[in-house]
């Protein structure tokens, strides 16, 4: 009766568990778990290293797979009296913390994303193209 309880147990709850497996599907993590808490709290802190800012996100483009992130953000001040400019993030997961590895060009009007992409498709061999997204594309709203 162990063994079959213990077959019940490894086949059927522990999946849901886990994480998703390599050359799943790119998926956003939901609000309030703890893989999206990380990879926001890793953007925090760059935007902090960068402009001394702390902030809060409205997250409107984030896709996770394979140990990647591309999350596109638009920070605003702890009480949101204050709007900053779009902030977009690539991020690599290693052991378990996430660490921003790019950041989107930040100037005024830059209408460069495409390019960008493309950039960080050739500095990042195993970049899933799943996570990024097209031109213009928006899922998630405040």
């Amino acid at each position: 009766m162990r063994k079959i309880s213990f077959l019940i147990l490894s086949l059927v709850v522990l999946p849901l568990f886990a994480g998703p497996s390599p050359g799943e599907e790119a998926f956003t993590p939901s609000w309030g778990n703890p893989e999206r808490k990380s990879i926001l709290e890793a953007m925090r802190e760059d935007i902090q290293n960068r402009f001394e800012l702390e902030v809060l996100f409205v997250v409107r483009w984030m896709k996770v797979k394979d140990g990647w992130c591309f999350a596109l953000t638009e920070p605003q001040s702890k009480d949101g009296s204050r709007r900053y400019e779009p902030y977009g993030a690539l991020l690599e997961e290693d052991c378990g913390r996430w660490t921003v590895r790019d950041v989107m060009p930040l100037e005024e009007g830059c209408k460069e994303e495409e390019s960008w992409f493309v950039f960080l498709t050739g500095k990042y061999p195993g970049l899933p193209q799943e996570i990024l997204p097209a031109s213009g594309e928006s899922e998630e709203s405040p």
